[in-house]
């Protein structure tokens, strides 16, 4: 193949920042979505049942959005450690626990929307213990909102963040390589 033809490789530097600065917007999307307004139930337009008040989950009232900021604080320290991290070792595994951080967020949120909203529905019938749950449940709707929208647009970033820093930590670099050698030695 023609050199002139060929990409330039990115350089370490330019990997290692461009993970670390995805990586951190991903995480703070998923945080800020996980204690966002998730959906909303409530009385369809039109219906006798239009004047039932709304009712609106956030995400940290869901377990989803438990996890997912958990998730967001796991992730947010596993970035930190592929950066201070004292040998090539612990920067992969934290670069593995910080992908696997971004794909259970993404899977988490993605899964809440696309299962729908009849959960919910279906909550607030048995709150309200109505004598004909049928009518009432035809006449509930619920959306999601901004919340849950944020958290899977940051598990995605954060898919995207923390496969470059996985990319990163595993390039190889014979100076670590020595160094690594050099102390488990020492330590033998």
């Amino acid at each position: 193949m023609d050199d002139a033809t060929e990409a330039p490789p990115i350089s370490s530097y330019g990997l290692r920042v461009a993970g670390f600065l995805i990586t951190v917007a991903g995480v703070l999307l998923a945080g800020v979505g996980s204690i966002r307004e998730w959906v909303e139930v409530g009385g369809v337009a039109g219906s006798n049942q239009a004047n039932i008040p709304p009712s609106q989950w956030l995400g940290t009232e869901l377990w989803q959005g438990k996890v997912v900021l958990a998730l967001a604080l796991v992730a947010l320290l596993a970035v930190l450690v592929t950066r201070m991290g004292a040998t090539a070792r612990i920067r992969k595994a934290a670069a593995g626990i910080l992908l696997v951080a971004a794909l259970a967020t993404t899977a988490i949120a993605g899964a809440t929307l696309l299962l729908g909203t009849s959960r919910y529905i279906d909550e607030e019938v048995a709150k309200a213990a109505a004598a004909n749950q049928d009518t009432l449940r035809s006449a509930l709707e619920a959306s999601f909102h901004l919340g849950v929208w944020l958290t899977l647009a940051g598990g995605v970033v954060m898919l995207v963040g923390s496969t470059l820093t996985l990319a990163w930590a595993m390039r190889p670099r014979p100076d670590w390589d020595e160094a690594e050698t050099a102390d488990e030695s020492a330590d033998a």
